[in-house]
């Protein structure tokens, strides 16, 4: 199993260190949004490397209530800045349905443009076998020696639910 580095529950300063660390090396991130309830934007995800991730909550439910990760409006829009400077590098960026999906959220809801996507697995995988499913578990399945983590949601819950 390969040894993976995750950073959650980041500070501002934890982000550009991640970006100092692993993005800004990288020809290519991955990109991933996460949206609550199909209304905003509550997570972001960027991975540098098969090993190397870093996970920006903005929203999480805390008792029934949905709450801002960020302790003030201030910090949310830097953690936002942050966002949009690694979305509008110059970068390579991939991901899974992110040309139809991440790149429309983040220009329709806050003016990031995602900017030098190279790579979209769902369209990649349309496009190699049309009639097969595109999920990401599913390719996931075909071209990964992993664990399914797609069921990991059926057991602990997805947190913005």
């Amino acid at each position: 199993t390969m040894e993976r580095e995750i950073w959650t529950e980041p500070t501002i300063d934890d982000l550009y260190q991640w970006w100092e660390q692993h993005g800004s090396k990288s020809d290519l991130i991955a990109v991933d949004i996460e949206t609550l309830r199909n209304q905003q934007i509550a997570e972001v995800g960027f991975a540098s490397d098969p090993q190397h991730a870093l996970h920006i909550p903005f929203v999480y439910k805390d008792q029934g209530q949905f709450r801002s990760w960020w302790p003030d409006t201030v910090t949310e829009v830097k953690a936002w800045e942050f966002v949009k400077m690694v979305c509008e590098s110059d970068t390579s960026k991939i991901g899974q349905n992110v040309i139809q999906y991440d790149a429309y959220w983040l220009l329709h809801d806050l003016g990031i443009q995602l900017r030098n996507v190279t790579h979209d697995t769902m369209t990649l995988a349309h496009a190699w076998q049309p009639e097969l499913e595109k999920s990401l578990g599913f390719l996931g399945s075909i071209f990964l020696n992993e664990k399914d983590w797609k069921s990991i949601r059926k057991t602990v819950g997805k947190q913005n639910d």
